[in-house]
């Protein structure tokens, strides 16, 4: 989840949009149609993550109307998940000089300036996305201006977008996950832990990092049991994971806890049984 290629990556496949944009031709026109066939065909191959086709097809519907905004986002989409960044931005350019009000296309646009760390130019795009209150993606958005936030090192100000991530989207997990590292950096634990729970629900569920975080932090609130109990799902969900290895140590760890506090338990009844007291005689 800390890896910014991958939630570009998230963030870019998830505004996949089927819709008919502007057309400088009829569009009854026979090549609108068909391009809007292309067109379909293309999203969805990009939903299915066939990106050679879909990068065909989105081009072929380009070729037929070329001033569709909504043909360029996808035909963006498409290079971009191709690994053709500075493409892909040049078509999300070109969307949003067909229709600025193309919320998709500047999102993404943003993103690849994110991606290219070229953060002031982003945050700008972001916040004017932010305006289109129609838009239904915004906690996406005041998401990754968090991300970018975070990377700043502006922690405060990153947490109050995650908190406007979670505001639009309650069931969003990964602003939850960065609640819950806000919260452990400010060693706010149990802040932590109510984080890192809803960090666990829906689409990341089997997101293992989410799942060590949570155990980590119980083990910080001393409550090992559960810590436990935690490390050892994390092995059974995920074997041939990295955080197998990093669960089998915790619980290395938490067994030796368990082991000296064991001992000194023992030595503390032992002590208490030998020592004796006399009754002084006057």
């Amino acid at each position: 989840m800390k890896n910014a290629k991958n939630m570009m990556l998230a963030v870019l496949a998830s505004v996949l949009i089927v819709g008919c944009g502007s057309s400088d031709v009829n569009d009854d026109s026979p090549e609108v149609k068909k391009a809007m066939l292309f067109y379909q065909q293309g999203t969805q191959e990009l939903i299915g993550k066939n990106y050679t086709q879909a990068l065909t097809y989105l081009l072929k519907a380009k070729e037929l109307d070329s001033n569709n905004d909504q043909i360029r986002n996808n035909l963006g989409m498409a290079f971009y998940l191709k690994g053709q960044a500075e493409k892909a931005k040049a078509e999300f350019d070109k969307a949003l000089s067909l229709n600025p009000k193309n919320s998709d296309a500047r999102n993404n646009y943003a993103s690849i300036l994110f991606e290219q760390k070229k953060y002031k130019e982003a945050l700008k795009e972001y916040t004017i996305v932010t305006e289109d209150l129609t838009y239904n993606r915004l906690f996406r958005v005041y998401y990754n201006m968090g991300l970018i936030y975070n990377v700043q090192g502006k922690e405060d100000l990153a947490k109050d977008f995650f908190d406007k991530s979670v505001a639009d989207k309650n069931d969003y997990c990964p602003a939850h996950y960065q609640l819950g590292q806000y919260y452990t950096q400010k060693y706010k634990y149990n802040d932590a832990l109510a984080a890192y729970k809803e960090s666990i629900k829906g689409t990341c569920v089997n997101e293992p990092a989410s799942h060590f975080e949570l155990g980590l932090t119980l083990q910080r609130l001393n409550r090992l049991g559960e810590a436990e109990l935690k490390f050892k799902e994390i092995m059974e969900k995920f074997p041939k994971n990295k955080f197998f290895v990093l669960a089998k140590e915790e619980l290395s760890k938490i067994a030796d806890e368990n082991e000296i506090a064991a001992r000194a338990k023992v030595q503390r009844k032992s002590s208490e049984e030998n020592t004796s007291f006399e009754t002084p005689n006057f």
